[in-house]
């Protein structure tokens, strides 16, 4: 509220979840391997049909067959 135009620069820099639609899957595919599959699928839960997609076809067949089965079955998080 003192500085919108300092707010609006930090708020274009900014990288959220929705941002990896932008990444090559073969560039998603390493930093996907990566990470906790729970997390990723409590991440992906909310997230649209599109980019589930795009972050399921950067991984191999088991790792999405897992992250489609965490999706359905994780429960409410906090």
């Amino acid at each position: 509220s003192k500085d919108p135009k300092l707010a609006q620069a930090i708020t274009d820099q900014m990288f959220i979840f929705e941002d990896l639609i932008k990444i090559e899957t073969s560039s998603l595919q390493p930093i996907l391997m990566e990470l906790d599959r729970r997390l990723l699928a409590t991440a992906m839960r909310k997230s649209s049909t599109e980019l589930k997609e795009h972050i399921l076809s950067a991984l191999p067949k088991r790792a999405r067959s897992d992250i489609e089965e965490l999706i359905v079955t994780i429960g409410p998080q906090p």
